[in-house]
């Protein structure tokens, strides 16, 4: 059995992929973001550089950033491969979505449509795709590794509009959960979708 578990920021990822593994005895796999953030973190410095380097800083720093989100999903393809059982925490609709934002209007020698082209596959392996909705309470800035997490309310609908989106063209079984649900309610509701949809 595989889950995805797809949703933006502090909408309950990580508690219901513990959960998940708790219940049915799954691996789970970490977001594992660090690259990404790391190379968002020098492209935020590039733009301090004096304005004779900033524009090739930038550039270069774009570059990286773009790159480590390739590597992200090289990698999560690899996981997902290799593990028996495993429920994700975060799935690829979710930086897919980030993608589609960060870099919207910036040349990508192709990345973007080799992405999408892509994406219905590395999906294969799911069972059933989870998308949580954005959380309608205050959350902490910070996720459980202490990364910054984006508190803004439209990135979050945005994001989870294009995961949706996404999700739905895959082909892969979607259960899209309540915001008001509570996780014993969700595993459940969860449990339910996997006995309809497992021969």
């Amino acid at each position: 059995m595989k889950i995805a578990i797809s949703g933006p920021v502090g909408s309950g990822k990580s508690t219901l992929a513990a959960a998940l593994s708790a219940r049915f005895g799954l691996e789970v796999l970490p977001e594992n973001m660090d690259g990404i953030v790391t190379a968002q973190r020098r492209l935020a410095v590039a733009g301090n550089a004096n304005w004779r380097e900033r524009a090739i800083q930038q550039k270069n720093a774009l570059r990286a950033w773009m790159k480590a989100h390739e590597e992200w999903f090289e990698a999560r393809a690899r996981a997902v491969r290799q593990a028996k059982a495993c429920v994700t925490d975060r799935s690829d609709l979710d930086v897919l979505a980030s993608w589609l934002v960060f870099f919207s209007g910036q040349p990508d020698n192709g990345a973007t449509a080799r992405l999408m082209a892509g994406m219905a596959e590395r999906l294969k392996p799911f069972d059933l795709i989870v998308l949580l909705p954005p959380r309608e309470d205050a959350f902490d800035d910070t996720n459980e590794t202490g990364l910054k997490r984006e508190l803004s309310p439209v990135a979050h609908w945005l994001h989870y509009c294009l995961a949706q989106g996404l999700a739905a063209e895959s082909g892969t079984p979607l259960l899209v959960l309540d915001a008001k649900g509570s996780v014993a309610a969700r595993v459940e509701a969860i449990a339910a979708r996997l006995d309809e949809t497992t021969p």
